[in-house]
């Protein structure tokens, strides 16, 4: 139901535009991040040995990297749906009750309403970076009980 009338709050969950600029640079930094937590966990210690599987390590490291980017993703698509505005409202509320001293304060519904016209987007790409490397996990998972 589209009803356009004063007394409907409606956030439509507006989503970033995706670029591949953003893919791109996100795609990297995932990687990066890989790399580090495969050195972290030992990665060239695991070459050395011969114990375990590179495969296993990098699995690991993978599913650190997706799990983080794909819970940012996750957690901005929240807010974007407003699930959290109660608490910046009162978080506002105090701090203004402390420090500006208004006579009249702002009503949760007109707040609720003034966020939903100015909408959040969310971090779309975030979610399809960290679905990748969980992806990658797998793959990698599959290779080292092989």
């Amino acid at each position: 139901m589209n009803d356009n009338s004063p007394n409907t709050i409606e956030n439509e969950g507006k989503r970033r535009k995706i670029t591949a600029k953003a893919l791109v640079i996100e795609s990297i930094i995932a990687l990066v991040l890989t790399i580090l937590f495969a050195w972290a966990m030992g990665i060239f210690a695991v070459e050395q040995s011969g114990e375990g599987s590179v495969s296993a390590v990098l699995s690991d490291a993978a599913f650190i990297t997706g799990v983080l980017f794909a819970g940012v993703g996750g957690i901005s698509w929240v807010v974007s749906e407003g699930t959290f505005d109660v608490f910046s409202y009162g978080a506002k509320m105090v701090w203004e009750h402390f420090h500006i001293r208004q006579t009249e304060f702002e009503k949760y519904y007109e707040y609720k309403q003034r966020k939903a016209q100015a909408g959040t987007a969310w971090l779309s790409d975030f979610v399809i970076v960290g679905v990748i490397f969980l992806v990658l996990a797998g793959i990698f998972l599959l290779i080292s009980q092989a």
